[in-house]
C-alpha cells in the first residue's frame, strides 16, 4: 500500500537498530479548582514515565482504570498535549515536526480506539470510510488501484470485498473494529497504538480481534503499543509488558518473566486476580486486591494496599530501577520472591 510518490514526504528514517518510539520523563498534570474560584490540588495523570518500542514489538500497557495508560498513549500519539517530557518517533519529537513532518508523522503512527461503534461515522459506507484516509494524505491514484487498496485492506483483517458498499450499523461489533484496523492499515503504518481496542468486544470476539493483531504483526511487521486491563489478554500478544499504578509505570520487563516471577506486589497483585489460562489457581494474594484508597501520599502510592510495606516504603516515592535482563521495577523489596501464574504457586 505504499505510494512512491509520496516519498519525499516521509519522516527521515533514523538509526534502524533505534526505538521505533521512546517516551523519556512524560508527564501530565490537569490543574483542578476546588470551588467556584479556589484551586484545588492538581491531578497528576502521568508521572515522569519512560518506556520503549522497537520496530515490529508489541508492547502492552496494563494497568486499573485510572492508571494513566490511556492517556500515555494518546500523548505518545500527539493526540493530547503533555506537560513535560519527551515524545521521540523515530528519533524526531512530533512537537518540533513542521507541517509537512507532522502529516508523515500521522501516516506512520495510526490509533484504533475502543469503542467500536462510535468510531466510525454512520453515514459513510465502509468503501467511503477507507478511501477518506487516502484523500486526507493525497495518496489517491485512480479509482482502480483505489479500489485495489481498499480490497487488500479488508482482507489483511479476514472481512470480504463485498462489504464495501454496506454501512457500520449492518455489522457485529467484532466487524466493525476489524473495519476499524482495516482503516488504520490503509496509511501502511509502522506503529499502530491499540487503546482497548477489545474490551468492548465478547470475550470469544475478543480472542479473535487478538488473534488478528498477532497475525498484522507477523505478516507486516508493524509496531504496536496494546492498551488493556485485562492482563491475560496483554499477555497473549506482547512481547514486554508495562504495568501502570496511579501514573506511574511501577513494572516493565519481558511478559515470560512478568507472568513467572513478577518483582512488584501490584503487578502480582494482578496475575493472581486474573490468573493466566492453564495455570495454578490464585492465591492469597488475590484476596488482597481491595478497592482504590488515597493514603499514599508521602510515599509508594500502592503502600496502602501492599502486603509487603514497610517502613521504608513512606519515606519516598520509589525510584524505577533497572534489574537483571532489562526488568524495571518500582519495588524498594529486591529480596521479596514472588511467583506468578505461570510459575504455579502463590505469592510467599
Amino acid at each position: 500500500m505504499r505510494c512512491a510518490a509520496c516519498a519525499g514526504r516521509r519522516l527521515p528514517v533514523a538509526d534502524p537498530t533505534a526505538p521505533l518510539l521512546d517516551v523519556r520523563n512524560l508527564t501530565k498534570i490537569y490543574p483542578r479548582r476546588k470551588g467556584l474560584f479556589g484551586k484545588g490540588d492538581d491531578f497528576v495523570a502521568l508521572d515522569d514515565i519512560s518506556f520503549t518500542v522497537a520496530r515490529g514489538e508489541v508492547l502492552g500497557i496494563v494497568g486499573e482504570s485510572g492508571s494513566g495508560k490511556s492517556t500515555a498513549g494518546r500523548i505518545a500519539m500527539d493526540i493530547l498535549p503533555r506537560t513535560s517530557g519527551q515524545v521521540l518517533f523515530d528519533g524526531v519529537d512530533p512537537d518540533g515536526m513542521d507541517r509537512r513532518q507532522r502529516r508523515a508523522f500521522r501516516r506512520r503512527a495510526q490509533m484504533i480506539f475502543q469503542d467500536p461503534y462510535a468510531s466510525l461515522n454512520p453515514r459513510m459506507t465502509v468503501e467511503q470510510l477507507l478511501r477518506t484516509p487516502l484523500a486526507l494524505h493525497g495518496l489517491t491514484a485512480g479509482p482502480a488501484e483505489d479500489r485495489r487498496k481498499l480490497v487488500a485492506a479488508l482482507d489483511l483483517v479476514g472481512l470480504p470485498e463485498t462489504l464495501l458498499n454496506r454501512y457500520p450499523h449492518e455489522f457485529s461489533g467484532g466487524q466493525r473494529q476489524r473495519i476499524n484496523i482495516a482503516r488504520a492499515l490503509m496509511l501502511d503504518p509502522a506503529l499502530v497504538v491499540a487503546d482497548e481496542a477489545v474490551s468492548a468486544l465478547d470475550v470469544s470476539v475478543q480472542a479473535q480481534v487478538v488473534n488478528l493483531f498477532m497475525d498484522l504483526r507477523e505478516r507486516l511487521g508493524i509496531a504496536i503499543v496494546f492498551i488493556a486491563h485485562d492482563l491475560p489478554v496483554v499477555g497473549v500478544i506482547s512481547d514486554r509488558i508495562a504495568v501502570m499504578y496511579r501514573g506511574r509505570i511501577v513494572e516493565l520487563g519481558e511478559t515470560v518473566a512478568m507472568f513467572t516471577r513478577p518483582r512488584h506486589p501490584y503487578t502480582a497483585m494482578l496475575l493472581n486476580a486474573a490468573p493466566a489460562p492453564d495455570s495454578a489457581p490464585a492465591g492469597p494474594m488475590a484476596a488482597r486486591l481491595p478497592a482504590e484508597e488515597t493514603d499514599g501520599a508521602g510515599g509508594c502510592a500502592f503502600r496502602p494496599r501492599c502486603p509487603f510495606a514497610i517502613a521504608a516504603c513512606a519515606t519516598g516515592k520509589p525510584p524505577v530501577r533497572m534489574l537483571e535482563g532489562g526488568h524495571m521495577t518500582a519495588c524498594l523489596r529486591d529480596e521479596l520472591v514472588i511467583d506468578g501464574p505461570l510459575a504455579g504457586q502463590s505469592c510467599r
